[in-house]
């Protein structure tokens, strides 16, 4: 169960926007809110800028992910987000990273190690195929996790993922193996469920009102999380999300759920979900996504890294 701590710990990723009072019960959700800031049309060019989880109870504050955009296209990036729950994954740390472009290749290099930790292949409709993970655990260059995964799809829709990962400490392969992920989607086009081959497990994702929820608050793989992040992917989904669980189907036993996120109190602008809470243990965690509905400065932008709530309300004054 090591792994499944892991990832609750990290909280998974995502989100949003200011709550107006640190006072909402969990046991009785509030209904979820709208407002107005953005036109329709306008909100359909916002670009989530930000995703971050904040734990009231400790003050603890968490950017999972943060980008700078030029030209439409992310030019910097920090991470600080773990995407699996399977095969050992470990948090992906990127203090600043720069994204370049080259014909079908999209690569994230670590500036302060000087690494490609990150690389992306395209097919010709700007689909990913394959990436390449190259994550050096807590920070080490003694750990590293590999992740090569190819993509498959039907139309627009991702079918299945391959994954093959392998772990190396000191420069000798400790761990390998593979893993595939094949998805289903419901009479509304949303994925429905996927199903882990190996791990004999199967995610279901369950939804309400349709929005555009830019949530990656569940559990897959790194390499694809980080395929979203990077604006390059993103799980077919029209709705938000009431709960995200994953089950095991072991053949002889009786099925049992490893992992369980419910979703509480979303609010939402125009359409863009900007705030949303999960239980966690006695308490709670807010999610807060921040989105950029303007021109964004191609400028080197490092100094603006959030690393507290108040900053965030800062810099996302109309998401308080």
């Amino acid at each position: 169960m090591k792994k499944f701590r892991k990832l609750t710990a990290f909280g998974c990723i995502v989100f949003a926007f200011a709550i107006s009072s640190c006072k909402k019960q969990i046991e009785q959700p509030l209904p979820d809110q709208t407002s107005s800031q953005v036109s329709t049309s306008a909100a359909s060019a916002c670009k989530p800028t930000i995703y971050a989880t904040y734990e009231p109870g400790s003050d603890a504050w968490n950017t999972l992910v943060q980008k700078w955009y030029a030209d439409d296209k992310i030019q910097y990036i920090k991470t600080h987000f773990i995407g699996g729950i399977f095969h050992n994954e470990s948090t992906l740390n990127i203090d600043w990273g720069e994204v370049t472009y080259e014909g079908n290749q999209v690569r994230v290099r670590d500036v302060a190690k000087d690494k490609l930790v990150f690389r992306a292949t395209l097919d010709d409709q700007g689909k990913p195929v394959a990436s390449y993970l190259y994550n050096y655990v807590e920070n080490s260059n003694q750990e590293l996790y590999i992740d090569t995964s190819y993509y498959y799809y039907t139309g627009d829709r991702l079918s299945y993922i391959f994954q093959l990962f392998e772990s190396r400490f000191n420069n000798g392969a400790s761990n390998h193996g593979w893993e595939q992920y094949t998805f289903n989607y419901d009479a509304s086009g949303n994925v429905a469920n996927y199903l882990a081959k190996n791990e004999e497990a199967v995610a279901e994702f369950l939804y309400r009102t349709p929005v555009n929820a830019s949530l990656t608050d569940y559990a897959l793989t790194t390499s694809f999380k980080m395929l979203e992040y990077l604006d390059l992917s993103k799980l077919f989904t029209t709705s938000r999300w009431t709960e995200f669980k994953v089950t095991r189907q072991h053949g002889t036993y009786l099925p049992f759920t490893i992992y369980d996120k419910l979703f509480f109190n979303y609010s939402v602008t125009d359409g863009l979900v900007t705030y949303y809470l999960s239980p966690l243990g006695s308490g709670r965690l807010d999610y807060f996504i921040g989105w950029n509905c303007g021109a964004v400065s191609s400028a080197n932008k490092e100094k603006s890294i959030i690393s507290s709530l108040n900053q965030f309300r800062d810099v996302y004054p109309a998401n308080k």
